[in-house]
């Protein structure tokens, strides 16, 4: 048990001060959550908003947090139905699979949790999703990376979703 405890305090001060060395504030309407300093904003349709690691010199595919509003769905599992159904029979995510998919508590909103992969134009892809909704609309907030580099990532992305927050 006392290991246990400072095992979870060692990882959660090397998170804080990780994350806290070098963060800036991203706000939107009624969201905001902290992100690396080192990341920006993509303006790019459809997605409400969108930051990602800045574009490096050479190819490769960038660890982003997205998130998506919906107002036609003000039903969790409808909502949920729905995403499972566009993404498996979407032509763009091939050999799409849920790893992992369970209730949880969103800064106290019942949310529902996705670990998923799929191949998007030949790029082995992992991503977690929360979707809550909250005053009648549906959230979803992602994070996404290219296999190998989700793990890497992941202590960074926690982060943003932890300091979410939306009034």
């Amino acid at each position: 048990m006392l290991r246990k405890l400072i095992l979870s305090f060692l990882l959660y001060s090397t998170s804080i001060l990780l994350f806290a060395q070098d963060t800036q504030s991203f706000s939107k309407d009624n969201i905001r959550f902290e992100m690396p300093s080192s990341w920006v904003v993509q303006d790019i349709p459809p997605y409400y908003i969108l930051v990602s690691e800045q574009a490096k010199p050479e190819l490769s595919v960038l660890t982003t947090f997205d998130v998506e509003i919906d107002s036609t769905f003000s039903n969790l599992d409808s909502f949920c139905t729905d995403y499972e159904s566009r993404l498996a029979e979407s032509e763009v995510f091939l050999n799409f699979y849920v790893v992992t998919k369970k209730t949880v508590d969103f800064h106290g909103m019942v949310a529902t949790e996705y670990h998923c992969s799929a191949t998007l134009s030949q790029l082995p892809m992992e991503w977690k999703s929360v979707v809550f909704v909250k005053d009648g609309k549906t959230y979803k907030l992602s994070t996404a990376a290219l296999m190998g580099q989700f793990r890497k990532q992941k202590q960074v992305t926690d982060l943003i979703f932890d300091t979410f927050e939306i009034d």
